[in-house]
């Protein structure tokens, strides 16, 4: 008797080939590159939010420390100049200030991510400022026009703004500022 030999026959769902496998490897990488891409997005939105949460928390809060400070001396204590300090010369916090939870903008030099501005013209404080308050009150002295002079010896309100700018995700420059009038109590 003669024992005869099959060979094993395959129907095509037994395997794959090599060029279904490189296919299908492929394909899982173009979606795992989709899903780090994603994931890169989302931190980056995070930190975003995280840096404007924190933004808003110090403006408000900067707004707050003008707001408790004696109203006549708000503007001496937080202008730039540092010459009339209420209490001496460079004695006052100034204009500008760090937030340590915050990178400085690449634009800015010293490190600063933080400040004060006043309706000035020429360093002084004016009814008729060379700055970014338009559309908020001139007349500071509230005696019913408005004047190039000095009035930081007579304000009866004070327009301000807080301006925080930062390095965001990557190296994006990120601003917020918040505007606000102060007045005496």
């Amino acid at each position: 008797m003669r024992i005869q030999r099959q060979s094993p026959t395959f129907d095509g769902q037994a395997g794959m080939s090599v060029l279904e496998v490189l296919i299908a490897m492929s394909a899982l990488l173009i979606a795992l590159g989709g899903f780090l891409q994603s994931m890169v997005t989302s931190t980056r939105l995070h930190q975003s939010n995280v840096d404007s949460t924190i933004a808003i928390e110090v403006l408000r809060a900067k707004i707050e420390e003008l707001a408790s400070v004696p109203f006549d001396e708000v503007y001496r204590r937080f202008n730039e100049d540092g010459a009339d300090d209420p209490e001496g010369a460079n004695t006052a916090p100034g204009n500008e200030f760090a937030v340590s939870s915050l990178d400085p903008s690449l634009e800015v030099v010293d490190g600063v991510t933080g400040q004060i501005i006043f309706p000035t013209l020429g360093g002084v404080l004016s009814e008729t400022p060379d700055n970014e308050f338009e559309g908020m009150v001139r007349d500071v002295n509230l005696n019913g026009r408005t004047t190039d002079a000095d009035v930081s010896a007579d304000y009866g309100v004070l327009p301000v703004r807080v301006r925080l700018t930062w390095r965001g995700a990557g190296t994006a420059t990120r601003e917020w500022a918040l505007s606000t009038i102060l007045i005496e109590r």
